[in-house]
């Protein structure tokens, strides 16, 4: 089994906060497509919204969540917390340049 594959499946089953460093590292080393569809499966919301945070300070991340390469994973993220993503990106980001972008991909989920 992969590395990726195994802390994917850690991450999916855990039920306490992933630590602030381990997001980071995650996003910083994994290929972006396996991250995207991993992060919906994970069961403990905190950790979902710590990676979806993650995500958007990274540049390779945000631009491809913004260019819409990820919106099936996307919409099955905001099913798990989908207010709490908002509500963090409506704190976070909104002063970003690439705010809009982002909330018009909010409003499209089903």
């Amino acid at each position: 089994m992969r590395l990726e594959e195994h802390c994917g499946d850690v991450i999916k089953t855990m039920t306490y906060p992933l630590a602030t460093a381990n997001a980071n590292t995650l996003v910083k080393h994994f290929h972006k497509d396996r991250l995207f569809s991993k992060v919906p499966t994970i069961t403990y919301a905190p950790n979902v919204l710590s990676l979806f945070h993650n995500f958007l300070k990274n540049t390779l991340f945000c631009d491809a969540w913004l260019q819409g390469n990820h919106n099936a994973d996307f919409y099955r993220l905001l099913e798990q917390c989908g207010a709490f993503c908002l509500v963090d990106y409506l704190l976070h980001y909104r002063r970003v340049f690439w705010f809009p972008e982002g909330l018009a991909l909010f409003a499209a989920s089903p």
